[in-house]
């Protein structure tokens, strides 16, 4: 529309009717070929809008890909906690304990995951030089925890990181809110599996 508003203007600047000249005569033509077409001037603005219509498409696709990869780099650790026994069981998985050496069979279903997990931190260990990872669950995950040890009181629960079972210790009262995995961590190991069990 504004095309069509400048080429009358130039045809007759000062809005009436005057002598008709061949270059006049040429401009009014392509005004009114251009008002009786107006799907010419569609395509026109659609072809004009595109280049900013693939802007977006391309700042979206960057801003996704940077969203999901620092989801996948939040999530780079993969932790789970199964009840198990010590002794072979139809139906259960052998594990083998990282830390001690020994074997526990798990149940199949893991009681927590990382989306139970509220808070980590970084706790120091029984030596100066070993460092445990302090875990706050979700109130939802507290409430499965409390439920799962306070029916398997004597029993084993196996704390799995990255599909290891690093620790398996017997459950001696029904464990909600707050967990501890403890072990011969480094400070940096510690840190990177605190960070890396969060969602």
């Amino acid at each position: 529309m504004n095309e069509i508003r400048d080429l009358l203007r130039t045809a007759d600047p000062v809005g009436r009717e005057r002598p008709r000249s061949g270059a006049r005569e040429a401009i009014r033509a392509r005004v009114l070929a251009a008002a009786r077409n107006p799907a010419g001037d569609s395509r026109r603005v659609m072809f004009a809008r595109a280049p900013l219509l693939i802007v977006c498409v391309l700042a979206c696709a960057v801003v996704g890909g940077t969203l999901w990869s620092r989801s996948a780099l939040h999530a780079a650790v993969r932790f789970e906690i199964h009840l198990a026994e010590t002794q072979p069981t139809p139906g259960l998985t052998p594990a083998l304990v990282t830390m001690s050496g020994g074997t526990v069979y798990l149940y199949e279903d893991a009681v927590v995951t990382n989306d139970d997990i509220q808070s980590s931190q970084v706790v120091r260990g029984d030596e100066p030089s070993t460092f445990g990872i302090q875990i706050q669950f979700t109130p939802d995950g507290a409430q499965k925890m409390l439920q799962a040890t306070a029916q398997h009181i004597d029993g084993t629960m196996a704390i799995v990181i990255d599909g290891a079972v690093v620790m398996a210790p017997r459950i001696s009262s029904a464990v909600s809110s707050i967990g501890l995995i403890s072990g011969s961590y480094t400070r940096a190991e510690a840190e990177r599996i605190s960070l890396g069990i969060r969602n």
